[in-house]
């Protein structure tokens, strides 16, 4: 898997959860429906609504990275089971060369 993309996919999958465990502690402090009330059930839908737009960018990038097509992120609107269903796929990239050296540094060379 493609280093980015990974990083992207890690990145997008851990502000959801992030997101939406803050979202449970604002519901789960929020008093009955009064002013405040209020204000904080917003608030928590706010941070649901953008737990599911990064659940969406993770998603999105874990499939590309995996070789799979960009539409397939969208099993991140399926919340913690479309991440493990995209998690479990297997890895379609083209592996590197085998054998190949790595880079040569930028030194001079033993001719």
């Amino acid at each position: 898997m493609d280093p980015l993309f990974r990083h992207r996919a890690r990145l997008g999958i851990g502000a959801f959860f992030a997101l939406r465990f803050l979202g449970l502690i604002v519901y789960s402090s929020a008093g009955r429906l009064s002013e405040a009330g209020a204000d904080s059930l917003r608030l928590f839908e706010a941070l649901v609504v953008l737990g599911t737009v990064a659940a969406l960018w993770g998603c999105w990038a874990l499939a590309r990275g995996k070789g799979y097509p960009a539409w397939l992120g969208l099993a991140g609107l399926a919340g913690i089971l479309g991440i493990v269903v995209l998690a479990l796929l297997p890895d379609r990239t083209p592996p590197g060369p085998a054998g190949s050296p790595p880079p040569a540094a930028d030194g001079p060379r033993p001719d």
